[in-house]
Protein backbone atom coordinates (compact mmCIF):
# COMPACT_ATOMS: atom_id res chain seq x y z
CA UNK A 1 0.00 0.00 0.00
CA UNK A 2 2.99 2.44 0.88
CA UNK A 3 4.38 1.77 -2.44
CA UNK A 4 1.36 2.50 -4.63
CA UNK A 5 1.26 5.93 -2.43
CA UNK A 6 4.64 6.49 -3.36
CA UNK A 7 3.92 6.14 -6.55
CA UNK A 8 0.70 8.62 -7.19
CA UNK A 9 2.72 10.63 -5.34
CA UNK A 10 5.57 10.52 -7.64
CA UNK A 11 2.98 11.23 -10.78
CA UNK A 12 1.08 13.82 -8.91
CA UNK A 13 4.01 15.68 -8.71
CA UNK A 14 5.33 15.20 -12.33
CA UNK A 15 2.33 16.51 -13.83
CA UNK A 16 2.44 19.49 -11.37
CA UNK A 17 6.01 20.36 -12.57
CA UNK A 18 4.47 19.68 -16.31
CA UNK A 19 1.79 22.32 -15.95
CA UNK A 20 3.86 24.59 -14.50
CA UNK A 21 6.20 24.44 -17.24
CA UNK A 22 3.71 24.83 -19.98
CA UNK A 23 2.36 27.88 -18.33
CA UNK A 24 5.42 29.89 -18.76
CA UNK A 25 5.53 30.83 -21.94
CA UNK A 26 8.30 32.55 -23.45
CA UNK A 27 7.84 36.30 -24.65
CA UNK A 28 6.47 36.39 -27.96
CA UNK A 29 8.44 38.07 -30.90
CA UNK A 30 7.49 40.90 -31.96
CA UNK A 31 8.37 42.66 -35.21
CA UNK A 32 8.33 46.43 -36.40
CA UNK A 33 8.00 47.88 -39.36
CA UNK A 34 11.40 48.29 -40.60
CA UNK A 35 12.14 45.07 -39.52
CA UNK A 36 9.69 43.48 -41.07
CA UNK A 37 10.59 45.95 -44.60
CA UNK A 38 14.36 45.11 -44.18
CA UNK A 39 13.36 41.14 -44.35
CA UNK A 40 11.13 41.71 -47.04
CA UNK A 41 13.90 44.06 -49.24
CA UNK A 42 16.43 41.54 -48.31
CA UNK A 43 14.12 38.57 -49.87
CA UNK A 44 13.47 40.42 -53.15
CA UNK A 45 16.43 41.27 -53.56
CA UNK A 46 17.54 37.41 -53.22
CA UNK A 47 14.44 36.57 -55.00
CA UNK A 48 16.36 34.21 -57.39
CA UNK A 49 17.39 31.88 -54.49
CA UNK A 50 13.39 31.19 -53.81
CA UNK A 51 13.45 28.36 -56.47
CA UNK A 52 10.50 30.31 -58.06
CA UNK A 53 8.03 29.66 -55.40
CA UNK A 54 9.47 31.80 -52.38
CA UNK A 55 11.35 28.57 -50.89
CA UNK A 56 14.09 30.31 -49.17
CA UNK A 57 16.89 27.95 -47.84
CA UNK A 58 18.60 28.43 -45.19
CA UNK A 59 21.73 30.59 -46.02
CA UNK A 60 18.90 33.27 -47.45
CA UNK A 61 17.52 33.82 -44.17
CA UNK A 62 20.97 33.82 -42.15
CA UNK A 63 22.14 36.40 -43.96
CA UNK A 64 18.89 38.52 -43.79
CA UNK A 65 18.84 37.73 -39.80
CA UNK A 66 22.50 39.08 -39.54
CA UNK A 67 21.55 42.39 -41.63
CA UNK A 68 18.04 42.63 -39.66
CA UNK A 69 19.68 42.33 -36.20
CA UNK A 70 20.82 45.88 -35.52
CA UNK A 71 16.99 47.00 -36.18
CA UNK A 72 15.48 44.94 -33.17
CA UNK A 73 13.98 47.32 -30.91
CA UNK A 74 11.61 45.05 -29.20
CA UNK A 75 11.01 41.05 -27.90
CA UNK A 76 13.98 38.85 -28.07
CA UNK A 77 16.70 38.61 -30.97
CA UNK A 78 14.65 36.74 -33.88
CA UNK A 79 15.68 33.11 -34.98
CA UNK A 80 16.42 30.92 -38.41
CA UNK A 81 12.82 29.77 -37.38
CA UNK A 82 11.03 32.82 -36.63
CA UNK A 83 12.27 34.36 -40.26
CA UNK A 84 10.71 31.03 -41.88
CA UNK A 85 7.77 31.83 -40.20
CA UNK A 86 7.25 35.19 -41.17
Amino acid sequence: MAGATVVTQAVLCLQYTTLLMSSQSAPKTQWNPQETQALLDHLVAHKSEGEGAGNFKDPTFNAALSSIGPLLTLGPPKTLKLFKNK
